[in-house]
């Protein structure tokens, strides 16, 4: 049967081309993906229809949040509400997805005669929460060029050949670790006979062969952290990528299992992969600007490739013949504008990007754009595996691939193919590695909740203790600020199914709201009379959000501006004003005094280096400004005396890559978000003589928020369990 043109219910008529949305003969704005939910929704009225399926009817192409469905089905009903009223169109089944509940007609082609289809009576659920990853620090990390270890291979997705459900061979699943939080697994390699794994965690390498459970563990004290392992082919020796205990430089190290000495074999690389064959050696160099190949004792090295301006290669992944290098790489397009970004606006940054290279001679051989490849591995004879993630009923399912390639290009060769699957709730594959046949797989599957965690902080001695989760209801929750008092944090959260503030007192176990509104609410700020709350606020999900304030002791909120060129606001913690950051033509920064009742005031520093370009902060007594500048895997920290106009870089002593700032109570210390070799995150107490202590390491790109009578650090973090799983395919 044809697809009908459209179909009518109530006074609506919504036409599949386009899709187009009518009210009584006049056209309903509402963006197109918008109403493809809704044409998914209503093709299928009185039916459940998944999550996972709308997802992949609404952004068949890309791989989104869970948080736009719930924006689309957001503000569906509120376009169905001005008609509707509070009547429950758009039914939330919990656990399942979502049902739309009018009686529907369909508009036929000239082929088809009328139908009716009446949706059944149906009780209303209660919605389901839902997780998302926040926006606000985002941007800062894409400028580093970080390529996280548990990014999926983007490949075409309407040409990938699917096998029905029916038909999909299952994963035989076999846990190998049984590792806590406070245990965590950074890197893992299967030897390519398949018979040895090895592991980094913090007791070293541990080293076991398949068929017993008997380990061996490798100590290596001249690294402090493993960023990825790779196994020589005489299964005897490791290639270790690492930070330096001594340095903090990014290493690459070979380690026997016989009792050798470690051996050195590059400084001041990282990323390191080497040839099935054993015969070379690529990584990175320069702040992964720079690929570069040598032999596998790191002997006649030579720079292969240089990354273009404002882009970073981030993967590695050699071809099963030798023949030919894939480097991933990635490019800022735009720098972090407001908060509150879409989906849209967030991917519209970054520019992915996979070159194949020749080994030998740095020609290119083949390009293309929107394709990751830090989730896979060669095999033989000339293929490459690769996994891929979707969300399914509100939790990730991991399905592997497998694409062949060109040997004379290198390049993609005919259409990848579905090998198996991972029903959602089972392990979320992480870390990716297999033999050589590509029949033994082992993955790093990490879970565990996001959220507000809390800790007792003691800024003499630099220590973070008793530590705890404060938001509990397994909501993903971001924080921000303190209420004066110390005794309440405040955090947006999507609970409700748009983003919300929520104030939490630290002996409750959930928080509540600080204003009832259907507004998007983000980036809350505690003035310093202790009288408001600043945040943005957006309805819907697209468009620039403005500035607005609510009575801290509860209210409705109040626009303080809707200047196109406000991008962020900080306020101290102790006294001062709070501080506007606006964008010039000229794309330099301008940071302004902010009144929460008459607005934008006097400028107090204007920004034509672009310092602040990845995150910025206000003193707790206003006299300073903090600002952070990323690019190119760089950092750099800069200190304003607003009072004085003196400048000061901070120095930087173990070159991290910088993300996040905040000040603390005192003027002389800051917390910053460090980004380590590995792809995990630490906050650092940073003095303004560059003396750095590490206060907490965490799987997110976490940051701290301090209380202001320095007591307590608030901070976002996941406690995670991360545990090797063995899937073999059938």
């Amino acid at each position: 049967m044809e697809r009908p043109e459209g179909f009518a219910f109530g006074p609506f008529e919504l036409l599949a081309n386009g899709p187009e949305l009518n009210r009584r003969s006049q056209r309903v704005a509402a963006s197109p993906k918008v109403l493809s939910t809704l044409l998914a929704l209503v093709e299928r009225a009185g039916k459940v229809v998944s999550k996972a399926e709308l997802m992949a009817v609404v952004w068949p192409d890309c791989f989104v949040d869970e948080a736009n469905l719930t924006q689309n089905i957001f503000v569906l009903r509120k376009l169905l509400a001005a008609e509707y009223g509070e009547q429950q169109v758009i039914e939330t089944i919990t656990r399942r997805g979502y049902r739309f509940t009018l009686p529907v007609t369909r508009l036929p082609n000239a082929a088809e005669t009328q139908v009716a289809v009446n949706a059944p009576d149906v009780q209303p659920a209660v919605d389901e929460p839902v997780t998302s990853r926040r926006n606000l620090k985002l941007t800062a990390w894409i400028a580093l060029g970080l390529g996280s270890a548990c990014a999926v291979l983007l490949l075409w997705h309407q040409h990938l050949r699917h096998r029905p459900e029916s038909q999909m061979p299952a994963f035989k699943l076999q846990r190998l670790t049984d590792h806590s939080s406070q245990n965590q697994i950074t890197a893992v390699a299967v030897s390519r006979d398949g018979r040895m794994l090895a592991f980094a965690d913090s007791d070293g390498i541990e080293v076991r062969p398949f068929d017993t459970e008997k380990l061996q563990t490798l100590r290596v004290p001249e690294v402090r952290e493993v960023q990825s392992l790779a196994w020589f082919p005489d299964g005897l020796h490791l290639l270790l990528s690492g930070e330096s205990a001594q340095s903090g430089a990014a290493q690459i190290w070979e380690i026997s299992l016989t009792g050798e000495p470690s051996h050195l074999l590059v400084d001041d690389a990282q990323l390191g992969a080497l040839s099935a064959s054993g015969t070379y050696l690529a990584f990175l160099r320069k702040h992964n600007s720079e690929l570069w190949v040598s032999s596998a004792s790191g002997e006649q090295p030579r720079r292969l490739q240089s990354s273009r301006e404002a882009s970073t290669f981030t993967s590695l992944l050699w071809s099963a013949d030798d023949k030919h290098l894939l480097v991933e790489s990635h490019r800022q397009l735009a720098s972090p504008s407001y908060v509150l970004p879409s989906a849209d606006e967030l991917a519209s940054r970054v520019e992915g990007a996979l070159t194949v290279v020749d080994p030998v001679s740095g020609a290119i051989t083949a390009t293309r754009s929107n394709v990751y490849i830090a989730n896979a591995v060669a095999v033989e004879p000339n293929s490459v595996l690769f996994t891929r993630s979707a969300l399914a009923n509100s939790k990730e399912a991991s399905t592997v691939w497998r694409v062949d390639l060109d040997p004379a290009t290198g390049d993609f060769k005919g259409t990848p193919e579905i090998l198996a699957s991972l029903a959602a709730g089972q392990p979320h594959i992480y870390a990716f590695t297999a033999d050589r046949s590509g029949k033994i797989i082992v993955t790093l599957s990490q879970q565990g909740p996001v959220g507000v965690y809390v800790g007792s902080w003691d800024d003499a001695s630099g220590v973070l203790k008793n530590t705890y989760p404060l938001s509990q209801d397994g909501d993903v929750s971001y924080p921000h600020a303190w209420s004066r008092d110390g005794s309440a944090v405040l955090y947006e959260s999507l609970k409700e199914g748009h983003w919300q503030i929520y104030r939490q007192q630290l002996d409750q176990h959930n928080g509540h709201p600080v204003m009832i509104s259907d507004m998007n609410q983000v980036s809350p700020r505690q003035t310093p009379d202790d009288r408001w709350i600043l945040f943005f606020g957006r309805w819907g999900q697209s468009g620039r959000p403005h500035l607005y304030r609510a009575p801290d002791s509860g209210g409705s909120p109040s626009l303080v501006s809707d200047r196109p060129d406000l991008l962020q606001v900080r306020c101290p913690l102790l006294r001062g004003s709070c501080i506007a950051q606006l964008l010039g033509q000229d794309g330099h920064h301008t940071y302004s005094r902010l009144d929460p009742e008459s607005g934008i005031g006097a400028a107090v520093f204007q920004d034509a280096s672009g310092w602040g370009n990845a995150d910025w902060d206000v003193s707790a007594d206003g006299r300073y400004l903090a600002l952070l500048s990323s690019a190119a895997g760089t950092s750099a920290l800069h200190v304003i005396d607003l009072e004085h106009g003196e400048i000061v870089e901070v120095p930087n002593q173990e070159h991290r890559l910088l993300a996040a700032v905040t000040w603390g109570v005192s003027h002389s210390d800051l917390f910053v978000t460090a980004a380590t070799i590995s792809g995990r995150f630490e906050i650092v107490q940073l003095y303004l003589d560059g003396h750095a202590k590490r206060i907490l390491t965490s799987q997110r790109s976490t940051w701290a928020v301090p209380s202001a009578d320095g007591k307590r650090l608030a901070f976002l973090d996941q406690n995670t369990d991360s545990n090797l799983w063995n899937l073999r395919l059938p």
